[in-house]
This record gives C-alpha cells, structure tokens and sequence, in this order.
C-alpha cells in the first residue's frame, strides 16, 4: 500500500518521508524535484514558483504520482501536496502546523534554496509561497483542497490549529464525557425509527433492508454493532459512512437541547477528539505502537466539532 503525505511548506512532510524511507519506502518529492530545478536554475524556491507558471514542472510531477504503481504489497510514499488527488489509491495523510512553527523549521533547515535571515522571514516567504503555489493549482486544477475531509489521516504537529482549540483537548469520551459517545443512551431519531442511541443509528444504516433497520432500532448500541459486525453492509457504505455520521450526530444533538446546549457552551474551545484502545483510528485516535505518538483521522471528534459550529450558530474558524 502506498501513502500520500500532504501538507503546506514547512510542516514536516520531509522528515516524516526520511524516517519511512530508512525503513525502506521508496520516496517520490515533489519538493525535492521543484528544489532541485530552482538550484539548476540558480533561484530561490519562491521564485521558481513564478517560473513554474510557464513551464511543465506540475505535469511531470503529476505524471510521476499518478505512475507510482500501486498494489497491496507496494511501498511508495508520495511527498506532494496534490499527491491524494492523482493517487487515489493510498492512504492520505495530512501534517498541518503554524506559519510560525513551519518558518522555524525551514529557517533551521538551511538549504541552499531556502535561506533566510530569520525564522520570522522564512515564515512570511512560506505564506507568500503557499498563497502562490494555491493560486497555481486553482488554474491548473480548478481549485486545491486542505479540508480535512479528504485525508484519511490528520496529523497534528501542534495543538493550536489556528485558534480551533484555546482551552485544551477533551481526548476521551467516558465519566463526565461520555455523552460525546455515540454509544450513550438517548433517544434518537432518525428516518422514520426511533433509536436508544446514536451508535444504534448509525449502525443500522448499513444496511437497505428496513426489517433489519426495524431490529437494530430496538438494541443498545453495543448490541447494535456486534449485530452489524455480523452482517454485509451496502455495497456504498464507505463511501457514505462519514456523511451518515454527521447527520446522525446532528440528529443526536438537535433532537437533545440539553445535549445541544452542553456541546455548545461546556466543549466551548475545546479540541474533541475520541482516543480509543480497540484501534479504531478512522473514527477516533489511537497510540502508534512505532513512535509512541497519537495518531488518527478522529472522523468523530471532527464530525461534533463541526456539528457544534453549526448548532452555535458561528462561521468555522479561519473560514
């Protein structure tokens, strides 16, 4: 299986794809490619953003991922910003930290074609190069994304993603945090069924047959998923599991207005994210059994992060 690291300038995506390629991933840089020719050329990485704009340099690098092959045994990890959208076959991951952390890291790197006189100078060249390289791939693609939602992992280099968490992280939902849980009882409905919780919900909608929706109305949410672990979902279902989350979960809160009103003024500026030991890291985070570090998509904790934004009625940080 391949991976596809994405990121702006200066977020770690090159000693992130060092440590794997000593453990030996063969690695594909665009960075590393467009570095390269702005060294050739005798310019700064900045400016060869402008000298990309006449030249074909985006389509080789295109050409080079969407070449990659690509097999359950395969081992390539792609280092480019675009690289989920031409390689779809892989896992995705996203590294995100602040201009400031990203302008310290490259004011310390000293390369050749990035060299600054300060970390707050490297940080306003990173800005201006990633407003460039955002403007190039609007023409050349139609528009580039860094919403999270297209990445099957997140990777967090810091806790301030800007200002999205200013009180701290709410990393498990149990004891005074279990109402985050899907698996807490409360009535929900959702479709036509009345539910005991959200888990049992959600659960149900793997499957079109409404006898079975019927059945798993009427179980707690543990027994909701062991039932439906039994079973074939829908031939779409993962491709529509993270939608079906977020109307669920709305459900839960819009239907509950004191549930509503403890994820809108008590989670106030708190990061959510679901940690979990049964390995689940596409709905929640777990403990990397390599580097010791969190790691995780936490689908969970970002669908009621989102669905708090919408029920307090304020625009998305940053938007």
């Amino acid at each position: 299986m391949n991976i596809s690291i994405s990121g702006a300038p200066g977020t770690g995506k090159s000693s992130l794809s060092a440590a794997l390629a000593a453990r030996g991933w063969s690695v594909i840089s665009a960075g590393s490619i467009m570095r390269r020719h702005a060294e050739e050329l005798g310019v700064s990485i900045t400016e060869m953003q402008s000298l990309a704009e006449g030249e074909d340099i985006d389509y080789r690098i295109d050409r080079s991922v969407s070449d990659t092959p690509a097999s359950s045994t395969s081992r390539y990890l792609i280092d480019a910003r675009m690289g989920w959208a031409f390689s779809p076959m892989c896992l995705s991951v996203q590294v995100c930290c602040s201009p400031e952390i990203a302008g310290a890291r490259v004011y310390a790197a000293t390369r050749q074609s990035e060299a600054y006189a300060s970390a707050e100078e490297a940080t306003a060249a990173l800005l201006a190069r990633q407003q460039a390289e955002v403007e190039r791939y609007r023409r050349l693609y139609g528009g580039i994304s860094y919403t999270d939602d297209v990445f099957d992992i997140v990777e967090r280099a810091a806790l301030a993603m800007e200002g999205e968490s200013r009180n701290g992280t709410i990393g498990l939902f149990r004891e005074e945090h279990y109402w985050l849980s899907n698996m807490y009882e409360t009535t929900v409905e959702f479709e036509g069924l009345r539910y005991g919780s959200s888990e049992a919900a959600y659960q149900a909608q793997k499957f079109l047959d409404p006898a079975i929706k019927e059945q798993v109305s009427r179980m707690d949410g543990k027994s909701a998923k062991k039932f439906a672990d039994t079973l074939q979902p829908r031939e779409d279902w993962l491709g529509m599991r993270r939608s079906v989350m977020e109307r669920v979960v709305m459900a839960k809160f819009s239907q509950n207005e004191e549930l509503r009103r403890k994820l809108v003024c008590d989670t106030e500026g708190f990061w959510l994210e679901e940690g979990n030991t049964w390995g689940d890291a596409y709905f929640g985070v777990i403990t990397s059994e390599v580097t010791g570090r969190p790691f995780g998509a936490n689908v969970l904790g970002r669908t009621l992060m989102k669905v708090r934004r919408e029920l307090s009625g304020r625009p998305r940080l940053g938007a």
